[in-house]
């Protein structure tokens, strides 16, 4: 899903994405080195 986002043309968002941080330790770091631009967005509050 993460690569898909990355991929995509337009803005993607991702929620839930603790899913993708227990197996990839920094991974918006290291895809944003190469060029992506992932920004963390706080949780809303239900």
């Amino acid at each position: 899903m993460l690569l898909a986002a990355v991929c995509a043309k337009g803005t993607s968002t991702i929620n839930n994405a603790d899913q993708i941080e227990r197996g990839y330790e920094r991974i918006d770091e290291r895809l944003n080195a190469p060029g992506a631009r992932i920004t963390r967005v706080p949780e809303r509050a239900r």
